[in-house]
């Protein structure tokens, strides 16, 4: 009984730090895709990592792939795998329900930060609505 919380708390640990990789691609990429990488939207982000961190949520190797995603070249196409990926990853479909509604949220607040959303913020969050609720 006591290995099966213990494998149940590492699978958590595991969920917990691909799910930070995977919102600080969605983040990185919503406040790029308008070609204005807007220093309000990198804030936003980097607080979110930053409280990750604080509280101890995220490992090691979690902090470096972050601080190495900002830099990379992302599309529409990785991103929409990528969660894809993850959502696979849940057993329960209201996980995966809640999951979608709290990276629905964090988009938002993404492409809000900088006062302004443009079509193109608008189109690519939709697009990727359209493709994981369609999934």
């Amino acid at each position: 009984m006591q290995t099966n919380n213990i494998e149940n708390n590492c699978d958590v640990d595991i969920l917990r730090n691909k799910l930070a990789i995977l919102t600080s691609k969605i983040g990185f990429y919503f406040a790029k895709c308008d070609g204005d990488y807007d220093s309000r939207e990198r804030m936003f982000i980097y607080n979110y990592i930053d409280l990750l961190e604080e509280q101890n949520l995220i490992n090691e190797e979690t902090k470096s792939i972050i601080s190495d995603v900002e830099n990379q070249s992302l599309t529409i196409e990785s991103i929409v795998n990528d969660t894809k990926d993850f959502l696979g990853m849940l057993p329960e479909k209201e996980d995966k329900v809640e999951c979608i509604n709290s990276l629905k949220e964090f988009i938002e607040s993404v492409i809000k930060a900088d006062g302004v959303v443009l079509d193109v913020e608008s189109a690519n969050y939709n697009e990727w609505i359209k493709a994981i609720e369609h999934s």
